[in-house]
């Protein structure tokens, strides 16, 4: 009768074991699903803020480009001074290595979204264009 009474104990331990076991691990899925869903959505944001970063760089390269090429008129005609001249060549400058700065960060961005979402075929379709 002592033997069947212990088997029962160790039964019954053993189920309850399983069971603490079987719930801790539901609750770390649950938390790892959490945080995938948190690094999905905080890759989705810097993604678009890296796109949208790029679309502003395109129009200041422009505007860069449009200055540079009057101010290279104007500079050739003798109608500005060299300071002038040399401060579109900066602006320039400087709009294209923003431009270069964005369309790396877009690159990251896309490459965090591609590892938070565990799909590498983001960045394979990106690759064809």
């Amino acid at each position: 009768m002592k033997l069947e009474f212990d088997y029962i104990f160790r039964y019954e331990s053993k189920v309850k074991e399983q069971q603490f076991q079987t719930q801790s691990l539901k609750q770390d899925y649950s938390l790892m699903e959490k945080e995938l869903s948190a690094q999905t959505e905080l890759a989705k944001v810097q993604f678009q803020n890296a796109v949208d970063n790029l679309a502003e760089t395109i129009v200041q390269l422009t505007a860069a480009q449009l200055a540079h090429r009057q101010h290279t008129a104007l500079y050739k005609n003798g109608l500005t001074p060299l300071v002038d001249f040399t401060q579109a060549l900066y602006s320039i400058n400087r709009a294209e290595i923003d431009y270069e700065i964005a369309q790396n960060n877009v690159w990251q961005a896309m490459l965090l979204l591609a590892s938070a979402q565990g799909d590498i075929s983001i960045l394979l379709k990106a690759t064809q264009y």
